[in-house]
């Protein structure tokens, strides 16, 4: 919290200068110093008090936890150093500096791709409806985009276009914009090519531009098609069977106990659940990579589990090409290797370099051509859409609606979790109940992911609403000894000129 609030360094300073001339006025040395003096540094005191009440100062820390709150900071993380925070929650720190400080101009560089899916709507709804200023946002999260913007500004071809806010209204018209631009394309260049037959290219390019009216020819349209296909599996039989399973990393008490379920080729489940709940242990226990520390998890020994994971150095043999890699891992040629690569979205440039100079949403691709090489007959992924960009996000979107095997995955992204129909469990591993214990389970939202949305929003609400009233009670506090501070330093000031009086 104190990181945030240091970030108003205005505040910072006022507060220092009050510090030090409150002791000025209430030191030792107070009683010899002269009344210049005295009466300078108590006119300045009350020139930085009124200085502090002006920017709002008291509210500040009722502001900041708010905030801290909503981004999923507990009271404890809250009162506690950044020191011992993962990289993550750094970041989580920063975007609440940005948000206390209530910029006119808020530039925002993939915000979601740190956060929670709680603390993605909490951060949705609080720049849709509390943020004042002019918001910039660069994301790949069609959902927060459309809740959160009015306009806009789409980069291709090293040229910008500006649309409405209505970000699937985009997409659907994407198509035929590109549609558009090749026609324009092939008419120019077969305008040329006929003017070409009696003239000379630089005269024939001049007739065609004045012809078709347009200032320059037009650059060739880069075509960047993606398509997320993964193969469907052979047989729907493999399953993972849990049986009467827990896990807990001692000596911290259990995520989960006594879980009973079987995930198999028609399984679609999106896991959700604050940050440190076990969404990503509850995967790791289903794609074997964890061992339950109670119970039992069984893998069918012909399951192929297609693995997503956000830490790419697991699943990638770095010191190889992607070309290489899918061959090494699979029965393919080279040209079959590049064809699933760049369906993926890699440029061919990529495909004989290290995976270790790839880019993280390059390795990401290289992931995903290995899953469809794979052929699962369960994906289990762990935040797909990190890496990715908008128009990928939405070729995910369609594979994993169209693939006929099953699905689990830990996502923050609602449309992913919307759009292909998966059912919501909520882990709620460490979540206190009324009488001091942790919750130990998984909680299956019937009422699908509206319901899901409003019942985070609620209870972030109180959660704030409970640690602002209690900073606002500790703020009247220090607003209350300020004032009696200035009154007994008054006060002992004028019982000192009068004792001087007297002798």
């Amino acid at each position: 919290m104190w990181q945030v609030l240091a970030a108003d360094t205005t505040r910072t300073r006022l507060l220092s200068e009050e510090t030090e001339l409150f002791a000025i006025v209430e030191g030792q040395d107070s009683a010899e110093s002269s009344d210049v003096a005295w009466n300078a540094a108590m006119g300045r005191l009350v020139e930085v008090v009124e200085e502090l009440g002006a920017i709002k100062a008291d509210t500040a820390e009722a502001r900041v936890r708010s905030i801290l709150t909503g981004l999923g900071f507990t009271s404890t993380m809250q009162a506690g150093g950044t020191t011992t925070l993962s990289g993550g929650w750094r970041m989580r720190v920063a975007l609440a500096q940005a948000l206390f400080l209530q910029p006119a101009l808020l530039l925002l560089d993939e915000p979601t791709n740190h956060l929670d899916l709680s603390a993605v709507l909490w951060l949705d709804e609080h720049l849709a409806e509390h943020f004042k200023g002019t918001l910039l946002c660069v994301s790949h999260d069609a959902d927060f985009l459309d809740s959160t913007c009015t306009d806009l500004i789409h980069l291709s071809d090293r040229q910008l276009t500006y649309h409405s806010a209505d970000v699937y209204r985009f997409f659907a018209g994407q198509r035929g914009r590109e549609g558009k631009r090749a026609a324009a394309y092939k008419l120019q260049e077969e305008t040329v090519k006929s003017f070409c037959k009696t003239l000379s290219k630089k005269q024939a390019v001049k007739r065609t531009l004045a012809k078709l009216g347009q200032e320059q020819l037009l650059d060739k349209p880069q075509e960047y098609k993606v398509q997320f296909a993964f193969q469907d599996p052979d047989d729907t039989m493999p399953t993972v069977a849990v049986l009467d399973a827990g896990f807990a990393y001692a000596p911290s008490p259990p995520l989960f106990q006594d879980l009973r379920f079987s995930v198999g080729t028609t399984t679609r489940v999106a896991i959700v659940g604050a940050n440190g709940a076990g969404k990503t242990t509850l995967l790791r226990m289903l794609n074997g990579q964890l061992a339950p520390t109670t119970g039992e998890v069984s893998l069918h020994r012909n399951l192929r589990v297609g693995r997503y994971d956000q830490h790419f150095e697991e699943l990638l043999s770095e010191e190889q090409t992607p070309v290489a890699f899918l061959r090494g891992c699979y029965d393919v040629d080279e040209q079959e290797a590049r064809r699933y690569l760049g369906r993926f979205g890699l440029d061919g440039a990529r495909h004989l370099i290290k995976i270790a100079d790839l880019s993280g949403g390059q390795k990401a691709r290289v992931v995903f051509a290995s899953l469809a090489l794979q052929r699962p007959h369960v994906l289990m992924l762990d935040e797909p859409t990190n890496h990715l960009d908008m128009e990928s996000v939405e070729a995910l979107i369609d594979g994993v609606k169209a693939f006929q095997g099953g699905l689990v995955m830990v996502s923050h992204d609602a449309r992913l979790i919307s759009e292909t129909e998966c059912d919501l469990w909520v882990c709620e591993g460490g979540e206190m109940v009324a009488d001091g214990r942790s919750k130990t389970g998984i909680r299956v939202e019937n009422e699908g992911f509206d319901k899901f949305r409003d019942d985070v929003l609620t209870a972030i609400s109180r959660l704030a609403a409970r640690e602002s009233a209690a900073a606002e009670a500790r703020a009247a506090q220090r607003k209350k000894a300020k004032a009696t501070r200035l009154a007994a330093s008054v006060a002992a000031r004028a019982k000192v000129k009068k004792l001087l009086l007297i002798r």
